[in-house]
């Protein structure tokens, strides 16, 4: 059974908001420690040093982002599903906005024992490779 509404939860607008800062040591605190988090087709990051290597590593790609919500769902395992827009900015300043899937478990704690990133990022690699050859 899911419960369909568009009323952010707390904990989610403060976990996107160290998202979109980019804090990551802020937004690691909210992982448990044994947390997964899969981007995309990328394989999981386990564990916070995986996650905070993985967030490192894409977030050194982009100039930017900031998250839109669309509607939540909640789900019967302490999960979340979250719908919305994702505003890409590249390093060129280009606007990328891409429509994502989010699906977030946590555990009796608070904790974030998955995320689950579900976003065709094409389009924003297409456009940070263009602003890269043009650069050349």
């Amino acid at each position: 059974m899911t419960t369909a509404h568009t009323t952010a939860p707390t904990w989610l607008i403060d976990t996107y908001a160290d998202v979109d800062g980019q804090d990551l040591d802020a937004l690691l605190l909210r992982f448990a420690p044994e947390a997964e988090l899969i981007f995309a087709n990328s394989p999981a990051a386990v564990g916070r040093d995986a996650i905070r290597e993985t967030l490192t590593q894409f977030w050194g790609t982009i100039g930017g982002l900031r998250h839109e919500f669309r509607a939540l769902a909640e789900t019967d395992r302490n999960g979340l599903a979250v719908e919305g827009t994702c505003h890409y900015r590249t390093h060129g300043g280009a606007q990328v906005p891409l429509p994502v899937v989010t699906m977030i478990d946590r555990d009796d704690h608070g904790l974030i024992t998955s995320m689950r990133i579900y976003i065709d990022s094409a389009p924003l690699f297409a456009q940070i490779g263009a602003e890269s050859s043009a650069q050349q």
